[in-house]
């Protein structure tokens, strides 16, 4: 939906900038109050769980938030390092959201050379 939005509102230049911030250490973790009966078993090693684990522990989220709202506000003003930085689209921020987003795009090229012969088939002859 943002990037259709964001090629609509393009000719009244209007920007669209999609934020993704990866794991930020802020109080947002402590919210997640645990079931009183547990997590059901059936999730147990699945992603679900890893996240969970993730709320328990306020420590481990290596993204500083003051350090990501000032990228957010020198890439939207163009100052500091958002210098230049005017076609950005997407905004990834924090080294754990960056991976996730290179492992996305890998596995985004993968399937489409999966798929090109299927993709290529289609064509009227």
């Amino acid at each position: 939906m943002s990037e259709s939005l964001a090629r609509e509102l393009a000719p009244f230049n209007i920007r669209v900038l999609v934020v993704e911030p990866g794991s930020l250490r802020t109080n947002f973790w402590t919210a997640y109050l645990e079931p009183a009966a547990g997590v059901n078993k059936g999730y147990a090693g699945t992603p679900l769980e890893h996240v969970l684990q993730a709320f328990k522990s306020n420590k481990v989220q290596p993204g500083d938030a003051v350090k990501c709202a000032q990228r957010i506000l020198e890439v939207v003003d163009g100052t500091g390092m958002g210098a230049g930085k005017g076609d950005l689209f997407r905004l990834p921020l924090g080294s754990d959201c960056y991976d996730r987003v290179q492992n996305k795009i890998k596995k985004l090229q993968d399937n489409l050379l999966e798929a090109k012969d299927i993709a290529h088939s289609t064509s009227y002859s």
